[in-house]
Formats: C-alpha cells, sequence, structure tokens
C-alpha cells in the first residue's frame, strides 16, 4: 500500500517523539544486528500486514505486545531499550538514505521532467497528466519525509562513529528486509 507524504511525515514525528532522549553506541549496533531479524520475524498475527502501520507508531503497544515481551525474555533483552535503540538506528540510517536520495532527486527533476514532457507528445492528455501527476506526488513524498526527518536530532560523534564501524552490515540486513517485503 502507497503511503501519502503526510502519513510518512506524522510517522516519523512518532518516532522522533520515541526517540528524542535515546542515544546509542557500538553495543546498541551489535545487539541491533544480532536481535533484529528475530524482531521482525515474531510470529504474532497482531504484528504483521498492512494495518500494522498506526500500531508500530504505538510504543506501549508494541511493549505490551504478549509476542514481544515473550521474544525479550527469551534474548534477554531490555524491551523498551533495546527498541528505542533499534528505532534510533534505524531512523539515522533512513536518514542519510534520504538526504542523499532527496540531492539526487534534486538534480535529475530536471531531465526527468523533460522526459515526461517529451513522453507526453506521444500519449494522450490524460496519460499525460497522470504521469505529471505522479511525478508530483513522489517529490511530495519525498519532502514530507524530509520534513520529518528534520525533527530527528542529528547522530552524536559516538553514534556516528559506531555507523560507520558497522554500515557495511546495517545495509545488508536491511536490505534484505526490503527485498522480502518486496515479495
Amino acid at each position: 500500500m502507497q503511503r501519502t507524504a503526510e502519513e510518512y511525515e506524522e510517522w516519523l514525528a512518532a518516532m522522533a517523539e520515541h526517540i528524542a532522549d535515546v542515544r546509542f553506541d557500538e553495543g546498541d549496533v551489535q545487539s541491533f544486528l544480532s536481535y533484529w531479524e528475530g524482531f521482525i520475524n515474531l510470529d504474532d498475527p497482531e504484528m504483521a500486514g498492512e494495518d500494522d502501520w498506526e500500531k508500530l507508531k504505538d510504543l506501549d503497544w508494541i511493549l505490551g505486545n504478549s509476542t514481544y515481551r515473550s521474544w525479550v525474555a527469551e534474548n534477554g533483552l531490555d524491551g523498551e531499550g533495546w527498541l528505542l535503540n533499534s528505532m534510533r538506528i534505524q531512523m539515522m540510517l533512513m536518514r542519510e538514505q534520504m538526504s542523499q536520495a532527496s540531492a539526487m532527486m534534486q538534480e535529475q527533476m530536471p531531465q526527468q521532467m523533460a522526459m515526461i514532457e517529451e513522453q507526453c507528445k506521444s500519449v494522450g492528455p490524460e496519460t499525460c497528466e497522470q504521469m505529471k501527476a505522479a511525478m508530483a506526488a513522489n517529490m511530495a513524498m519525498y519532502e514530507g519525509m524530509s520534513r520529518g526527518f528534520e525533527k530527528l536530532s542529528d547522530p552524536t560523534p559516538v553514534e556516528a562513529a559506531a555507523l560507520d564501524n558497522y554500515r557495511g552490515e546495517l545495509m545488508s540486513l536491511l536490505m534484505a528486509e526490503e527485498e522480502e517485503e518486496d515479495w
């Protein structure tokens, strides 16, 4: 399901609020790498599916979920601390990726608009308007996400070093998750 710019911005604002005072270190990144796959594969129908969007903004809902509490206990984790650190780690990585993607999109925008205008010559006006609307919606989504990411505090030097030290592993883990979601 495609999310709107407003939904992304709202979700990011909720995440920023949850992690406003959270700071992580290298040990937290190692813990994230060790346990993330287990977390995303929790076998709980309440934590899966398209309608999890609203639930996953609600930290109390996740922390109160019996499947999550059992998983945390089995792994000897501090449920709230692990979840908040994991959220901050992901948000810092997503923020970096968004910054890079946004800069690339801004750079490529003139060529993309020219390409759409060229394609409009060979399609009907309705199709042309649909292509332009899709481009505008995509840009609005990126702008909404960028506004949402602006609400996050910058990574501390310790956080930045931890991300740099484990960037390859973190990106591999998160890219594998995205590929699974695409199926």
